[in-house]
């Protein structure tokens, strides 16, 4: 994998606060009020970097507009699409050590800044997970479940603090050590929005596992992930489930994660269980197309057809 594209050493700040947004001006303006209204402390310098995804609206302007009461703002502009590439230019860019990271769509609570920064004091800590809530715009529909809000990044596994934990990052809120980064190596820019679609934070954190670091989840340092309506139809779903079927093979091709995979086996098993489960539906008298089941129907259907697409095509066609 290639290394950073540059290494700034100087650190002239505390915390860096990074967004990576593509083409939501409109959100991310809200967003960085959002973030302009968080508790800084008495003494904290900290610097808000926003990385431009190779956007075709507004969002330079949006940017070279806001003005924070709180912290200097540096916008980045990354032509190569794709979250790895900009999540790269962010950590390229940052003047500190510690790096917090959420998305454009995305209202933190006002202690969210130093509730991150805090749990640093503990040199144990290589990166710290907040809390993430669904803040629906329109009413979510009955048969939204536990795989279909992990879908659209909801992140509440506790009240109380967890050390280790042993989950992956989720880049709506989430922070870690830039000198840690940089040992790690960069996000895979074949990985997340953009490119295949998911795995992005995952294939990171599993390099920061198998390095032997650890992380903590920090529930006060809260955020709300908003969601708008076009987010909860069954297409959406549909489509981010076959996309995380084809990410989860793109990392096992690249080598850092395995799972007993026999995609013949795999395929038959998900096609005889998936007709089982719309039989089943039938009977019922319910409606089968975006349960749970056919959710992970479509994972595997996605991960079957990344097998035979084979590495060498895949990362043609996630690279261009």
């Amino acid at each position: 994998m290639a290394e950073f594209d540059n290494t700034i050493s100087s650190q002239t700040a505390d915390a860096s606060i990074i967004i990576c947004t593509c083409n939501r001006s409109d959100s991310l303006a809200l967003t960085l009020q959002a973030v302009d209204a968080c508790d800084v402390g008495t003494d904290l310098r900290v610097e808000l970097i926003v990385v431009d995804n190779a956007s075709k609206d507004g969002t330079r302007r949006v940017v070279e507009q806001f003005r924070s009461s709180k912290f200097e703002v540096r916008y980045v502009f990354e032509a190569k699409r794709g979250k790895g590439n900009a999540y790269n230019a962010g950590i390229a860019a940052a003047h500190s050590d510690i790096l917090l990271f959420t998305d454009d769509d995305v209202r933190p609570a006002d202690g969210w800044l130093l509730e991150h920064v805090a749990a640093y004091s503990d040199a144990n800590i290589a990166g710290v997970q907040g809390r993430i809530e669904l803040d629906f715009e329109a009413p979510p529909p009955d048969w939204i479940g536990p795989v279909h809000r992990s879908l659209l990044a909801e992140m509440c596994p506790s009240d109380e603090p967890i050390f280790p934990y042993p989950k992956h990052l989720v880049g709506a809120n989430m922070s870690f050590r830039r000198s840690i980064a940089l040992q790690v190596g960069p996000f895979n820019p074949l990985l997340g929005p953009g490119r295949s679609g998911f795995w992005d934070e995952s294939e990171f954190t599993i390099r920061l596992f198998n390095r032997g670091y650890q992380l903590k989840y920090c529930p006060g340092a809260s955020v709300k992930h908003m969601i708008s309506a076009d987010r909860l139809k069954p297409e959406y779903f549909k489509d981010a489930a076959y996309r995380l079927g084809v990410s989860s093979y793109i990392v096992e091709g690249i080598g850092t994660h395995k799972v007993d995979r026999h995609p013949f086996r795999d395929l038959v098993r998900s096609v005889l269980r998936n007709r089982r489960e719309r039989l089943k539906a039938v009977l019922r008298h319910s409606v089968y197309d975006c349960t749970q089941d056919h959710l992970f129907y479509l994972m595997q259907m996605g991960a079957t057809w990344a097998y035979f697409q084979g590495m060498k095509r895949l990362t043609e066609r996630y690279s261009s």
